[in-house]
């Protein structure tokens, strides 16, 4: 058994993937945007990160955008995507439970800021304090930028969808290569890149999920495969972080996520949160921080464990590969972020699993919890 780490390809995608069609591209909508998502405009792209970094560009022309306000706990890829684009930038601080110092977003519209980039965390709900933040800037005609990659499937009580621009990563979600989307509903969006040229990294990260695919079931024949994917996969990544170039998401993971039923996802994402969740309560040597409000989907079950790295390649040598947001690349006058950086881990919980494999991810922080 292998828990988490690359969503391989399923059966669904194997065999049953329909083509698009206009009605799929038509009737296409994230949960959150419920019956308004044919007042929403949609443009994908390669990643999360190519979508930043063409709308960063793209508010630069349009509006004169020429700097952004972002949160100071936030993945590397974004602050890169910011200094790609050119634009100056300042950060706000986020504190250890991933609250907002709505103190340092006032004085910055007192100075004049022009953009703010919000960031939904392990589907913890934004405070009200913030979202009156929000509502001011968005008075005040500054571009307010909503990146909910870890709350993509979020909808209902779930406060989300406010932003001018929505952003957000859809292949950590879904058995997909790639895919990074722009949505607005209110203001004009980017072109998609003319070409249809498919990078070598999704080409590469296809051939991964196909080969975990073959290795997880245990009908393969090749007893090298899983070593033959782990070399294709640090291919895979050593591409996507040296290649820089804005790509289109490929039509394999627009078929997918086109027809794809997303309800049924969100309640088995949901159902094996909440299992887990249930399967750990009393563990006393990790703190279970994600929420579950009425609404919330979870990426993945988001604990904080003073011993994390340890922790981390204990799981690893149980076959259960988690998640880390995010290691920092530079130092941080915030504690707090540091903190953070050095003590969260995200169990996976996703569309894969069931009770089986909840049930198994308990029983290795069971005899984790014993050891200490």
């Amino acid at each position: 058994m292998e828990i988490g780490s690359v969503i391989e390809l399923d059966d669904w995608c194997m065999y049953q993937l329909p083509e698009n069609s206009a009605d799929s591209m038509k009737n296409f909508g994230l949960p959150f945007m419920g019956a308004e998502k044919p007042e929403y405009k949609n443009v994908f792209y390669q990643s999360g990160r190519n979508a930043i970094e063409v709308l960063l560009n793209f508010i630069q022309k349009e509006f004169g955008v020429d700097a952004i306000l972002i949160p100071d706990y936030v993945c590397g890829t974004v602050t890169d995507a910011v200094k790609r684009a050119g634009m100056e930038y300042s950060a706000y601080c986020i504190n250890a439970d991933l609250e907002v110092n709505v103190d340092e977003i006032k004085d910055q519209i007192d100075l004049g800021i022009k953009s703010i980039y919000v960031v939904h965390y392990f589907g913890i709900p934004v405070s009200q304090s913030l979202m009156d933040i929000i509502s001011e800037c968005r008075s005040k005609g500054i571009i307010v930028i909503e990146d909910i990659t870890m709350a993509l499937l979020s909808s209902g009580d779930f406060t989300i969808g406010f932003g001018d621009y929505i952003v957000g990563s859809l292949r950590k979600w879904f058995a997909i290569p790639d895919g990074g989307i722009i949505c607005s509903k209110c203001m004009p969006v980017p072109d998609e890149p003319s070409n249809n040229i498919v990078s070598r990294y999704t080409n590469l990260y296809m051939l991964v999920q196909a080969m975990k695919r073959e290795y997880v079931s245990g009908n393969f024949k090749n007893k090298n495969l899983k070593e033959n994917y782990l070399e294709y996969y640090s291919e895979s990544i050593k591409e996507l972080f040296s290649d820089y170039r804005i790509y289109p998401m490929s039509e394999f993971s627009k078929r997918y996520i086109f027809n794809c039923n997303m309800d049924d996802i969100r309640e088995k994402r949901i159902d094996n949160y909440n299992r887990l969740c249930d399967l750990v309560n009393g563990m006393n040597s990790f703190k279970v921080k994600s929420c579950s409000k009425d609404g919330a989907v979870p990426l993945g079950m988001w604990i904080e464990c003073d011993n994390r790295d340890k922790l981390l390649q204990y799981l690893i040598s149980c076959n259960i590969y988690c998640n880390v947001h995010w290691r920092l690349k530079e130092s941080v006058n915030n504690p707090d972020i540091k903190f953070l950086a050095d003590n969260v881990l995200t169990i996976p919980c996703d569309q894969r699993y069931g009770f089986y494999e909840m049930e198994y991810i308990s029983e290795k922080l069971k005899v984790w919890e014993e050891q200490q």
